[in-house]
C-alpha cells in the first residue's frame, strides 16, 4: 500500500496473524487502502466471496510446506485474482508438476521460473532446499508475456 497500491488484502488462515497484520497497518496509516480477511484455503465460499472484489494480483511466499495442501492454494489463487505470483522453496519433488495440474484444472499456466538466493555459502550448506528457491507466476490460459 504504500508503494501505491489503491486496496490491498490481506489474508492468513489464522486470526491471531491477522492481529498483528492489524497492528502493522495502523503503524503504517494505510487503513484506508488496505483490509484483512480471514482466508482458509479449502474455503470455496470465502475464496469465490473475496473473489468477487475482482484482484489483480495475489502474492504470496512459501505458502505450501506439504504437496497436500497445493491444489486448495492454487483454487484460492486462481479465485482472489486474475494474476498469481509465488515466491516459493520447493521442499517436496514432485511439488511443481503438482502445482502445474492443480494450475492447469483451474485454467492457469505456471511460469516457474529460478531465482538465486540471497543465502550465504553457510546457510545454503545448512539448508540445501534453499537451493530450489522459484518465482512462479500464474496467468489465464492464452495470456501472452512480453
Amino acid at each position: 500500500a504504500t508503494l501505491g497500491a489503491s486496496q490491498v488484502l490481506l489474508t492468513d488462515g489464522e486470526p491471531s496473524t491477522l492481529e498483528v497484520a492489524q497492528r502493522n497497518i495502523d503503524a503504517a496509516e494505510v487503513a484506508d487502502r488496505v483490509s484483512i480477511r480471514v482466508l482458509r484455503w479449502e474455503d470455496a465460499d470465502t475464496r469465490d466471496e473475496i473473489g468477487r472484489d475482482e484482484w489483480d494480483l495475489a502474492v504470496g511466499t512459501d505458502l505450501a510446506y506439504f504437496a497436500i495442501v497445493v491444489e486448495d492454494l492454487i483454487n484460492a489463487m486462481a479465485a482472489v485474482a486474475r494474476i498469481g505470483l509465488l515466491v516459493h522453496t520447493f521442499r517436496v519433488p514432485e511439488m511443481p508438476e503438482q502445482l502445474v495440474a492443480a494450475a492447469t484444472a483451474v485454467g492457469r499456466s505456471v511460469f516457474i521460473i529460478p531465482i538465486e538466493s540471497a543465502a550465504t555459502a553457510e546457510q545454503l550448506e545448512a539448508n540445501p532446499l534453499w537451493y530450489n528457491l522459484k518465482v512462479l507466476l500464474l496467468v489465464p490460459t492464452g495470456v501472452a508475456l512480453e
